[in-house]
């Protein structure tokens, strides 16, 4: 088990001027503002974070401003009242890194989760693996790839006219072939 006591770090961050806080319902306008900034395709997850009592989401602020969150329950919530325990998405502004912000925050989240009687936290998506295995002792435990296709649509067999991605693909066949036709199943915000 890892120590998740942030108080020591929080009250040197303090010193600093910087606050770590659990969000509140009113602080919405300000986080999605910072995320506008930051990482805007985070905006829908962090905002699923205001509707769970409490909110699973903690905060730093400095001077008024967000400088860094973290999260959880905010996706992949599943059919249990406490979540799945997934952590994340967690950011924190470049300025303000190499402060021990991300820590705390990180901290913060695992300590609720384990409240809520989670003894493992998957944390996915993650960049920077290096930062999780220092300051919590994660393990890699499953990769995701992901992995991308350029699709050519073949004029030609489209009787010469240009047009968009059609829902069924035209597959360019060799010389004196037929073209072939290849149902495509478009998903999510890739195809927009």
């Amino acid at each position: 088990t890892q120590d998740l006591d942030t108080a020591t770090d929080e009250a040197r961050l303090l010193a600093d001027n910087i606050s770590v806080v659990r969000a509140r319902p009113d602080d919405e306008p300000a986080v999605m503002a910072f995320l506008d900034e930051h990482w805007p395709a985070w905006k829908a997850e962090i905002g699923r974070t205001f509707r769970n009592d409490p909110v699973s989401l903690h905060l730093a602020w400095e001077g008024g401003g967000v400088l860094g969150f973290s999260a959880y329950d905010a996706n992949n919530i599943g059919a249990s009242a406490t979540g799945t325990g997934w952590f994340g998405p967690m950011g924190t502004a470049a300025a303000a890194r190499g402060r021990g912000v991300g820590a705390v925050l990180l901290k913060r989240c695992l300590a609720d989760m384990a409240a809520q009687g989670h003894a493992v936290s998957t944390i996915p998506w993650v960049a920077p693996v290096g930062f999780y295995v220092h300051h919590v002792g994660a393990h890699i435990s499953r990769v995701f790839y992901r992995y991308e296709k350029r699709v050519v649509v073949c004029t030609a067999a489209l009787g010469g006219r240009s047009r968009t991605a059609p829902p069924v693909l035209v597959a360019c066949g060799l010389a004196n072939s037929a073209p072939r036709t290849v149902p495509l199943r478009l998903e999510g915000d890739s195809f927009g």
